[in-house]
């Protein structure tokens, strides 16, 4: 749920469990954020609208996921999924 704090301010609320991970501004239009969070039993990837509530786009039980990167049009993000040693980075198309 979010909170207008002050036209340029907002608060979001993922839930008691949620650990926030990583932020990114939606891109062209900015009516969200997405955000990976960390819950007890494995991460989620979730974009936040300005006006509604949270929706999950992914889970993951075994990698992190981190550094959502929309694309300047706004039709692909880029993700980090990663289980030590290794990482790589996934393009997501139709989120």
């Amino acid at each position: 749920m979010l909170q207008t704090q002050t036209p340029d301010e907002r608060k979001v609320y993922l839930g008691p469990a949620h650990r926030l991970w990583d932020v990114a501004g939606e891109r062209p239009a900015g009516n969200g954020v997405y955000v990976t969070a960390a819950v007890p039993d494995r991460m989620e990837l979730l974009r936040v609208g300005f006006a509604e509530t949270p929706s999950v786009l992914m889970k993951e039980e075994r990698e992190e996921i981190d550094s959502p990167t929309p694309s300047p049009n706004g039709k692909y993000l880029a993700i980090t999924r990663s289980q030590p040693p290794d990482s790589n980075v996934y393009r997501l198309i139709e989120f």
